[in-house]
C-alpha cells in the first residue's frame, strides 16, 4: 500500500519536531547495565517476573556471529547473567511469553531456518518443546492467541533463510499448545509479512510494516498494517503505520495501546528514534516517546518498566546499550 505523499510530508514534519526534543524525551530513559555481547535479533521475554534473552547475533571483525547464550537480567544487582545455552544458535525467531515461561518458535541458526519451538521455563531451563512448525521460518510474526485448552502460537509469513529475501512464507501457521495439532492458515494473496512487527492484543494480533522483495537481494519497505482475529482467521486492514519502515518494534502497552518504534527506512536510508502508539480501538496512531537510540531494538515490559535493549543501529553492527523507562511514561498522551 503506497502511503500518500501529503501524508508522508505531513508525518516527516512531525517527526523532525519531535526530533528537537529528543534529548529531553530520551533524558527520561534510565541506562542500565549493557548486554554481555553487542547483540540483535534475540529472543526476549520475562520469566517469573525477570528478563531474559536468548541466542541473537553479533558482528566480529566483519562477519555476522550467531549466539546460542541465554542470559537473565538481575534488577537488583543491576548486571546480566549467564544461565545456560540454547541447544543451538538462534536469532529472529517469534518469542511469545507464557504463563510458565518464554516460547521462542522457529528461527535462523546461521545455516537453516528451524522449526522447532524451545521453551524457557519457570525454572529458567531451556527445552526443547513437543510442538513443532509445520514450516521452519524466521523474521516471522506473530503470537499466542486464544484461552484456556484453545491457546495456540500463530506465527505468519517470514522466511526460512533471513538471506533469501523472495523466499517468503505466503501463509500463517497454528500451532496448539494443548496438543501440538498444526494446521495451515488459508493463503491470503494481499498479506506479505516479512520482517513485520505485532502484538497481541485481546482475541487478535496486530501487525505493522513489512519489506517486500524487489529483486533477489533487495526490498522495498511497505507501511501496510492489518489485524488478525481468531473468530474468523481472516486479516483486515487497519490504518498504514506512518512511515513505511522495516525492523520497527512493538510492545503491548495496554488493553488499547501498542507502543511503536525504531526501524529502518529508505527515505533517507537511515535508522530511526521515533515512536508512534497505536490505538486498537480507534484505529489511529499518535506520536510517542522517542526511544534512547535510532535503531531497530529489542523491547519487553515486566509490567512496570519498559526495556529497551540492544538491537541493530547500523549495517554490520550490534549495540550492547540497554535503558528502561516507566510504563506509564509511555502511556502518557
Amino acid at each position: 500500500m503506497n502511503v500518500p505523499r501529503t501524508l508522508m510530508k505531513s508525518v516527516w514534519s512531525s517527526l523532525m519536531t519531535l526530533a528537537t526534543t529528543a534529548t529531553i524525551a530520551a533524558a527520561e530513559w534510565e541506562p542500565i547495565a549493557p548486554l554481555p555481547v553487542p547483540n540483535g535479533g534475540f529472543a526476549a521475554g520475562v520469566v517469573q517476573g525477570q528478563l531474559v534473552i536468548a541466542g541473537g547475533t553479533t558482528w566480529k571483525d566483519d562477519v555476522k556471529v550467531w549466539l546460542d547464550e541465554v542470559w537473565l537480567y538481575d534488577a537488583t544487582a543491576n548486571q546480566w547473567k549467564s544461565i545456560g545455552k540454547l541447544p543451538n544458535p538462534l536469532a529472529y525467531g517469534v518469542s511469545a511469553e507464557v504463563e510458565n515461561g518464554l516460547l521462542i518458535a522457529g528461527g535462523y541458526d546461521g545455516k537453516q531456518g528451524r522449526a522447532e519451538v524451545l521453551k524457557i521455563g519457570a525454572d529458567k531451563k531451556v527445552t526443547t518443546t513437543p510442538l513443532r512448525l509445520p514450516q521452519a521460518t524466521s523474521l516471522a510474526v506473530g503470537g499466542i492467541l486464544g484461552s484456556g485448552t484453545q491457546k495456540s502460537l500463530f506465527v505468519f509469513g517470514g522466511s526460512p533463510d533471513p538471506a533469501k529475501l523472495d523466499g517468503v512464507v505466503p501463509y500463517g501457521q497454528q500451532v496448539s499448545l494443548e496438543n501440538g495439532k498444526v494446521e495451515d492458515l488459508l493463503e491470503d494473496p494481499s498479506v506479505h509479512l516479512f520482517i513485520s512487527t505485532g502484538a497481541v492484543s485481546g482475541d487478535a494480533l496486530y501487525v505493522f510494516t513489512s519489506a517486500r522483495a524487489t529483486s533477489p537481494t533487495t526490498v522495498e519497505n511497505l507501511a501496510d498494517a492489518r489485524v488478525f482475529r481468531t473468530a474468523t482467521k481472516r486479516w483486515t486492514p487497519i490504518r498504514p503505520y506512518p512511515m513505511p519502515w522495516r525492523g520497527v518494534t512493538a510492545l503491548r502497552l495496554d488493553d488499547t495501546q501498542i507502543y511503536l518504534a525504531g526501524g529502518y527506512g529508505e527515505s533517507p536510508a537511515s535508522f530511526y528514534s521515533a515512536a508512534f502508539v497505536y490505538d486498537t480501538k480507534a484505529n489511529r496512531y499518535r506520536i510517542g516517546k522517542s526511544l534512547p537510540i535510532a535503531a531497530m531494538v529489542g523491547l519487553v515490559s515486566d509490567g512496570k518498566y519498559v526495556y529497551c535493549l540492544g538491537g541493530e543501529d547500523a549495517k554490520k553492527h550490534r549495540t550492547d546499550k540497554c535503558w528502561r523507562i516507566p510504563l506509564t511514561e509511555l502511556l502518557k498522551p
